[in-house]
């Protein structure tokens, strides 16, 4: 208990790429060792990879000529949903 009185939380600022206080609570979440600048890096990259998917899996049916997908390209379907939430941010 501190002597001075009661802590107040601290007011979130919203996020300014999205303006949003619930992603920068995710970012805050992200953050490790207050390295706040590389836990941005790292959400706004993943958002933009949700945004301009690669697709890998048809570059390398073009070269091959069939369809071959990797495991990280099944992985990423249920992580989008997970995430990605239309109308949430």
């Amino acid at each position: 208990m501190p002597r001075k009185g009661p802590i107040r939380p601290r007011p979130i600022i919203a996020d300014p790429v999205y303006s949003s206080i619930l992603v920068q609570r995710f970012i805050n979440r992200l953050m490790l060792d207050g390295k706040k600048s590389v836990a941005e890096r790292i959400f706004y990259g993943a958002m933009e990879q949700l945004e301009n998917p690669r697709t890998t899996s048809r570059a390398r049916a073009v070269r091959t000529g069939r369809p071959k997908r990797d495991a990280r390209d099944r992985g990423a379907s249920p992580a989008r949903r997970w995430i990605y939430v239309p109308g949430a941010c």
